[in-house]
């Protein structure tokens, strides 16, 4: 007895559908999975953490600031984040305007700092991100 085993082409179309609709899903799923590195979720949780930095430095989140406040007449109404994050130099000196810190989830995030010796400061806000 002989069993043939043929593939139809509406299988074949089907099965690479499917294919085409996991990878899509998987994809979707990896990035949902990375927060947005500019948003203040992605910060709340690491106050005391420290973050390798360009050029050797090591920054400590002392603070996270949640800068968000109802708006004020003449104002545009925005919930979008607006936070700012309070780094001590822990190791490392003269540190550039932008720097490069390693989020521990995000990856290699770019901020721009106003710093002193001992202390950097980056403010982040939201709200001009939703205009464009």
């Amino acid at each position: 007895m002989t069993t043939r085993n043929l593939v139809s082409r509406r299988r074949l179309l089907t099965g690479g559908a499917g294919a085409l609709a996991l990878a899509a899903l998987g994809t979707t799923v990896a990035r949902a999975a990375k927060p947005d590195p500019y948003s203040l979720a992605a910060w709340q949780h690491l106050e005391g953490s420290t973050f390798p930095a360009d050029g050797g430095a090591t920054l400590r989140l002392n603070r996270v600031t949640d800068l968000r406040k109802p708006a004020i007449k003449g104002e545009v109404a925005s919930n979008a984040d607006r936070f700012s994050l309070h780094f001590s130099v822990t190791a490392g000196e003269q540190l550039p305007d932008v720097v490069t810190i390693e989020h521990p989830v995000a990856g290699r995030i770019p901020l721009f700092m106003t710093r002193s010796d001992t202390t950097a400061l980056a403010h982040i806000d939201r709200r001009s991100a939703n205009h464009l």
